[in-house]
């Protein structure tokens, strides 16, 4: 939440996802991030699915978010969705909530008051139309939903999509112990390349086609202080149906 995340580490060169075939993700280690982000074009939707995982806590004040969304990456602004489970004391039950957040927007700081449970099915989106952002994040086991639109100014831009576990709090708190998560039914769409109608939808292994703009992709491994707090799997661009798994390795 705020995702606005601390760099460590950056590995191998970045490539370009090109229309033509399959490439590889740059490699990087964030203070609290782990999962995927596209940057380098304007991005227009992003979504995913994902069971709620079972979170427990081995210290105080653990927390593990799970979110999609614009411009965590650095640019000052959010665009998020997402769910968190909070942790009190060690040992204790968490609370669960699902969120909306929209940072450097005046009034738009989001709201975490919409209960869920482990095991339920998420499903979350951010879509961007004509000056508008449609934010919505879905217990589709329960029926709870939060679903919201939002102006921002140009200050929002659009240029970088995530999909992401967090420790939230920019690192003020410890990774709270959520096992693993998949992150299903990825999509992303971004604007088209001048002269294409049009933006394309892709599934997270492929992020280019015919009209779609070129970008970046990181993988993302959540370390602090030396330790792998939490690691997600690789893509192999020809199989874009493939879950993004994400698992727990250490609190902090």
């Amino acid at each position: 939440m705020r995702g606005l995340r601390f760099l460590l580490f950056v590995g191998a060169s970045a490539m370009l996802f090109a229309p033509t075939g399959a490439s590889a993700a740059q490699d990087e280690n964030f203070q609290t991030w782990s999962g995927y982000i596209a940057k380098g074009a304007t991005f227009t939707s992003i979504s995913a699915r994902w069971v709620e995982p079972a979170v427990t806590c081995p210290v105080k004040d653990a927390r593990a978010s799970f979110w999609v969304g614009f411009d965590g990456d650095g640019n000052g602004t959010v665009e998020q969705v997402g769910t968190i489970a909070m942790c009190g004391k060690a040992g204790a039950t968490p609370t669960y909530r699902a969120w909306w957040e929209m940072f450097s927007v005046k009034g738009s700081r989001g709201k975490t008051n919409v209960p869920i449970s482990p095991g339920d099915t998420i499903s979350a989106s951010v879509r961007y139309r004509h000056g508008k952002y449609d934010l919505e994040v879905r217990d589709e086991t329960n029926g709870h939903h939060i679903s919201t639109t939002k102006t921002c100014a140009s200050t929002c831009a659009r240029d970088s999509a995530e999909w992401i576990v967090e420790r939230a709090g920019n690192g003020k708190y410890s990774l709270a112990q959520y096992g693993s998560v998949q992150f299903t039914a990825t999509s992303v769409a971004a604007s088209p390349d001048a002269g294409q109608a049009g933006p394309h939808h892709r599934g997270m292994g492929n992020l280019t086609g015919p009209g779609d703009a070129a970008y970046t992709v990181v993988h993302a491994t959540m370390v602090h202080a030396g330790t792998v707090l939490s690691s997600c799997s690789t893509f192999d661009p020809r199989t874009p149906a493939a879950p993004l798994t994400c698992t727990w390795q250490a609190a902090q």
